[in-house]
């Protein structure tokens, strides 16, 4: 194997597989990364990614603290890709560590400030420790990116009825309520998926580019 291009093109497999929704197969590749150069940080990131998808927590904080053990040896400064997946790995980790996964999602936002899931995770580990204000100054800066996503609108009500301003709370209801998903669209565009394979082939997360048989 030649590094770092071999070792790329694997990890590439797996990514490919974890945008597919597939973290089962993707898990294999990004091990063999790290057996490729256990050195090379993403690597151990990429792994934890894999495991917290199929919610492996154990696995994930053991992937991404070997990630940070890998950094240190290189006295390099930790990506903030690393801070978020343990950000992740600490808010699901058994009892939740909510300050731990605080002080990291503040690592990714001094790095990519406009960043949307880290706002949205940061408002979740807030309200978890019972840091309405702050969760709600979260929420206020992620509206000013895009006032329209109803997961930050969910915290801001929830931090609102915890202080109990039932006015903004059921403000932040309706937001939500307005900008959240069709609960409903699934079934709705059911028959119309139906009728056309094609179509229906083209609504799944997983698919093949080149069937035979399909025009």
């Amino acid at each position: 194997l030649q590094l770092p291009d071999d070792r790329d093109r694997v990890k590439d497999i797996g990514i490919a597989r974890l945008i597919q929704g597939d973290p089962e197969r993707a898990r294999e590749p990004f091990r063999l990364v790290t057996r490729i150069d256990p050195k090379y940080a993403d690597g151990w990131v990429n792994v934890a990614r894999a495991a917290m998808a199929k919610q492996a927590v154990d696995d994930a904080t053991a992937a991404i603290e070997q990630a940070f053990r890998v950094y240190a040896d290189r006295k390099a400064a930790p990506h903030a890709k690393a801070f978020f997946f343990r950000a992740i790995a600490r808010r699901n980790s058994p009892g939740g560590d909510f300050a731990g996964a605080e002080a990291d999602l503040r690592e990714v936002l001094k790095t990519f400030p406009r960043d949307r899931e880290a706002h949205r995770r940061l408002a979740d580990v807030l309200f978890q420790q019972d840091k309405y204000q702050e969760a709600i100054d979260v929420c206020d800066a992620f509206m000013k990116i895009d006032a329209q996503d109803w997961e930050i609108w969910y915290w801001a009500m929830r931090a609102y009825q915890a202080l109990g301003d039932e006015p903004r709370a059921a403000a932040a209801k309706a937001a939500h309520d307005k900008y959240r998903p069709d609960d409903d669209f699934t079934n709705r565009r059911g028959p119309t998926l139906l009728e056309d394979p094609n179509i229906h082939r083209l609504a799944q997360p997983i698919h093949v580019h080149v069937e035979s048989g399909v025009k």
